[in-house]
C-alpha cells in the first residue's frame, strides 16, 4: 500500500459497503430509477471511481455539479448518462451537447437565450422547477417547456424539483410535493422520461407515486443525513475511513507550549504525538480540542492544527512512531466528527483534499489507489 505514496495520511474506501448501500436503496424503492449523485469528487470518495462503480451497477444517470466535473468523466471513458445539477452558461451549452451531457433548464431568461445558440448536436435537458427551495428553478415550467420545444436540437426529457427540508420539516415537504404534483398535472403523462423529487432524505422516508427516479447522494456512501429525524430500517454502511500515523513523539515539561500561538500549554509532564495531516488536507483548525483514536485510546488534538501537521496528547509512553491514527472510521464515525464540529457529514467528507490518496478495497484486498493531484 505505502509504495504508491509517501505521506503517512490516507483514506480507505470500502467498495463492498458501497455496493451494499446501493442494493439496499434499490430494494427500498424498486419502482425508481437511480440517479447516483457523485458531485464534489464523489462526496470525497473519488468521482471517477464512483462513476465506474455505479455505471457497472446500472444507474440511469450520474449527477455532477458542474460541466467541468462531467467532462472529466467523459475524458476518462465514462459512457453512462451524466446530468449537471447546477447552472451552466448559455455559451457552454454546445460543449455539453457535443459531450452528450444533460443540463438543467432552471431560469426563464436562460431558456430564451438558448434559442439564440447554434447547437452542433442534440442537447438534452431536465427542467428544474421552483417549489419552495428558492435557490434556482423555473417558476413557469409549462411556458418554458413550450419554448424549448421550438428550439432545434433540444430534447427536454426530464423534470424535477429539490426538497429543502426533508431532514427536518415534514410540513414543508408536503407543501413542496403538492406544488410539484400540480405542476406535473399540467403536462401530458408521457411528456417526461424522468420525473424526480427525492434526494437521500426523501428516499429514506417517502415513495412518491408521481415520480419514477430519485437522486441519491449521501445514502449511497452509507450515511443517514439526519438519523435523529429520519428513521429507516436500512442497514447503511459508511464506506469512508481516514487514517494517519505518528511521525514524532515528544516529551513536554510543565509550561511547554504547543503549536502556533501557544494556545496549549502543558500543566504537567506529558507525551505529545505529531502526525502529518492539517488544514490544507481539509482537516480544519476547528478540530482543535476534539479527539482521534490511537491504539484504542481517544487522544485530544492540542494546539492549533497546522497546514500540514497536528499534535495530540498521548495518555502514556506506550506509543511509537508509525502507530496508526483513526481520524474517521469505526471508532470515530464521521457523524460524530460532524456533530463535534457543528456541521454535517457532507461538509466533512467533501472537504478532504485530493492531497490525501484514496485506497479502494473490497473483501479480497486493495483494488485501486487514487493519488489525487499527485497522479
Amino acid at each position: 500500500m505505502m509504495n504508491n505514496f509517501y505521506r503517512d495520511t490516507w483514506v480507505e474506501i470500502d467498495l463492498d459497503a458501497l455496493k451494499h448501500n446501493y442494493e439496499q436503496l434499490v430494494a427500498l424503492r424498486p419502482n425508481q430509477q437511480m440517479i447516483a449523485v457523485i458531485k464534489a469528487n464523489g462526496y470525497g470518495h473519488g468521482d471517477l471511481q464512483m462513476a465506474r462503480l455505479y455505471s457497472e451497477l446500472g444507474v440511469a444517470y450520474l449527477a455532477v455539479s458542474s460541466l467541468d466535473e462531467g467532462l472529466k468523466l467523459r475524458r476518462h471513458g465514462i459512457k453512462t448518462p451524466i446530468i449537471v445539477l447546477a447552472p451552466v452558461k448559455i455559451t457552454d451549452t454546445p460543449i455539453a451537447a457535443t459531450a452528450n451531457i444533460t443540463l438543467i433548464a432552471y431560469d426563464e431568461q436562460w431558456v430564451l437565450e438558448l434559442a439564440t445558440v447554434n447547437l452542433p448536436k442534440q442537447l438534452t435537458l431536465h427542467l428544474e422547477v421552483e417549489t419552495g427551495m428558492n435557490r434556482i428553478g423555473l417558476r413557469n415550467a409549462q411556458a418554458a417547456y413550450e419554448q424549448l420545444c421550438q428550439i432545434p436540437n433540444v430534447e427536454t426529457c426530464g423534470i424535477y424539483t429539490h426538497i429543502a427540508s426533508a431532514d427536518s420539516n415534514l410540513v414543508t415537504v408536503a407543501e413542496q410535493i403538492t406544488t410539484f404534483s400540480q405542476i406535473i398535472k399540467a403536462f401530458d403523462p408521457d411528456t417526461f422520461k424522468f420525473i424526480h423529487v427525492a434526494n437521500t432524505p426523501m428516499t429514506l422516508q417517502y415513495d412518491i407515486p408521481a415520480t419514477n427516479a430519485h437522486r441519491v447522494g449521501l445514502g449511497l456512501y452509507g450515511l443517514n443525513p439526519a438519523a435523529d429525524f429520519i428513521k429507516t430500517s436500512l442497514n447503511l454502511r459508511p464506506a469512508f475511513k481516514m487514517f494517519s500515523r505518528l511521525t514524532q513523539i515528544s516529551k513536554l515539561n510543565p509550561g511547554d507550549a504547543v503549536s502556533y500561538g501557544g494556545t496549549f500549554v502543558a500543566d504537567t509532564r506529558m507525551h505529545v504525538g505529531t502526525m502529518s495531516v492539517g488544514y490544507a488536507d481539509g482537516w480544519l483548525r476547528t478540530n482543535q480540542g476534539r479527539n482521534v483514536v490511537i491504539k484504542g485510546y481517544e487522544c485530544e488534538i492540542i494546539g492549533r492544527v497546522c497546514m500540514d501537521q497536528m499534535m495530540v496528547k498521548l495518555p502514556s509512553d506506550d506509543f511509537a512512531i508509525g502507530d496508526p491514527v483513526v481520524l474517521i472510521g469505526d471508532e470515530m464515525p464521521v457523524t460524530r466528527v460532524a456533530t463535534e464540529l457543528d456541521t454535517i457529514p457532507y461538509e466533512v467528507l467533501t472537504l478532504i483534499s485530493d492531497r490525501i490518496p484514496r485506497i479502494y478495497k473490497n473483501i479480497d484486498g486493495i483494488v485501486d489507489i487514487n493519488l489525487g493531484r499527485f497522479f
